[in-house]
């Protein structure tokens, strides 16, 4: 799944009522009452920013690339290519 993230302030649903449950004990996510499609999640570790799912955006080809992180648990098939910064984890501090 492919995530963009940016801070709090910069996000707003502009339609419907998302359903937010606790994922963990630092995370909340939130997936569509209706259909049940993972939008975003939050976390204690980052509380001034959320992570949305660009699949679920209107238009995802204008979300642009940035780095790769968690590559440490991608699929090994899949090729990212060498041009953008890798995170075997989480994005750096």
């Amino acid at each position: 799944m492919t995530w963009a993230t940016v801070p709090n302030d910069r996000f707003a649903f502009t339609r419907g009522t998302p359903v937010t449950y606790a994922s963990s004990a630092h995370g909340r996510r939130t997936r569509c009452a209706t259909c049940g499609s993972p939008l975003t999640f939050h976390t204690t570790t980052r509380p001034d920013d959320v992570d949305i799912t660009v699949g679920t955006f209107d238009h995802p080809e204008r979300c642009l690339p940035e780095t790769h992180i968690w590559v440490s648990s991608r699929i090994a098939w899949l090729d990212m290519g060498a041009d953008l910064p890798a995170h075997e984890e989480g994005s750096p501090a």
